[in-house]
């Protein structure tokens, strides 16, 4: 349970520090980086539910949450 706790807090310090680093204008880039964290082993491992949505979906979800649109 604690290592789950751990994993998912790792995972979303992950997502954030992607999305922040994303500059304005930048959308190809970000949408390359959030490409690697959604196929990264790291999700496979800690995180598998996240691969059940299609990663178009999961990656417009990501993108509409910083008010981009693709």
């Amino acid at each position: 349970m604690i290592a789950d706790s751990k994993a998912q807090e790792t995972i979303r310090s992950e997502h954030e520090r992607i999305i922040a680093a994303a500059e304005p204008g930048s959308t190809a880039e970000l949408v390359e980086r959030l490409s690697i964290f959604y196929h990264s082993e790291h999700v496979k491992a800690c995180q598998p539910w996240i691969l059940e949505t299609p990663f178009e979906v999961w990656r417009d979800r990501q993108l509409a949450a910083k008010g981009i649109v693709l």
